[in-house]
């Protein structure tokens, strides 16, 4: 029973480096792109009035998202990554904004470290 366990956990999670996508995420954009040309290049057709070329125009498509998505993905994941970073070292600089002493804390200070020189 724990191998199966095990196998529905990675089924429906995949490590990505230190973040971790759902693989229900991994599943909508495995359908999407295989899906998604087909939708588009029948609408292509019939906007062209020529209903025949479906088939080709979507597998043209098809080609061109599968060609594209390891690129667009790769992208996304980074801009991600940058945002989660960037929040990351805002909230660092937050909690090391500098804080005023006031001359009962400086004279803790020197007791407790006399070495240390407080600047104001």
């Amino acid at each position: 029973m724990t191998s199966l366990d095990t196998l529905l956990l990675s089924a429906t999670t995949f490590e990505l480096g230190p973040q971790r996508m759902s693989g229900w995420i991994l599943f909508g954009i495995v359908v999407g792109v295989i899906v998604l040309p087909f939708i588009i290049g029948k609408f292509v057709a019939t906007a062209l009035k020529s209903k025949e070329d479906a088939n080709r125009i979507s597998t043209v498509l098809l080609t061109i998202f599968l060609a594209t998505t390891p690129f667009v993905f790769q992208i996304v994941r980074a801009s991600i990554n940058q945002s989660r970073y960037d929040s990351a070292v805002e909230a660092a600089e937050t909690k090391n904004q500098s804080y005023k002493i006031d001359d009962e804390g400086v004279a803790k200070i020197n007791e407790a470290m006399p070495n240390v020189t407080v600047q104001r």
